[in-house]
């Protein structure tokens, strides 16, 4: 039987891979960063608003920019998390309905 830290790695994982510009498997480093965020109790609500906002940020630039390169690691993510962690969650809803309104769609998370 899973225990936590295997549901909640395997779930933000499955996220993750699912996400624009991001890997098609994760890697072990990936797995590492899963694991160090359940550690710190990082509510997969606040990675599910990070993914939001970091993604919205990524495809919000003027069109005349050069494109960014594809996402490689889920360390991308970890200043937006740190980010989010200081606001209230309601601004992580906030994100997250931003995001879908752009036609994208989140994975879903607890």
């Amino acid at each position: 039987m899973p225990n936590e830290l295997q549901i909640y790695s395997h779930t933000l994982l499955q996220a993750y891979l699912a996400l624009p510009d991001t890997p098609q498997r994760c890697s072990s480093f990936d797995r590492a960063v899963a694991q160090k965020l359940f550690q710190q109790q990082i509510s997969l609500p606040c990675v599910k608003a990070a993914f939001a906002l970091a993604s919205l940020r990524r495809s919000n630039r003027s069109p005349d920019a050069l494109p960014l390169p594809p996402i490689r690691s889920l360390a991308y993510f970890l200043p937006v998390i740190e980010e989010l962690r200081a606001a209230p969650p309601v601004y992580w809803d906030y994100c997250c309905h931003r995001f879908q309104l752009g036609q994208h769609s989140l994975p879903s998370l607890p």
